[in-house]
């Protein structure tokens, strides 16, 4: 059985919990950051190889709605 790395994380000062969790007054972002490897773990790169983002992708997945990335695997 596979279990999916999650971590929570404080959209206001990026603390980081293994719990889900209240912090500054709202509750704590849910983000599958994948595990040793993944491709979510790597920065997003276009077909070039040339960064488009230095956030890994877990995290553009995550905050998906609030800047409308759109993921592409």
């Amino acid at each position: 059985m596979s279990i999916e790395p999650v971590l929570y994380l404080c959209l206001t000062c990026f603390e980081a919990s293994e719990s889900q969790a209240e912090h500054h007054g709202r509750r704590m972002l849910c983000c599958y950051v994948g595990g040793p490897g993944d491709e979510r773990r790597k920065p997003k790169m276009d077909s070039s190889g040339r960064l488009t983002s230095h956030a890994p992708r877990w995290y553009l997945e995550a905050t998906r709605p609030m800047h409308n990335y759109e993921v592409t695997r």
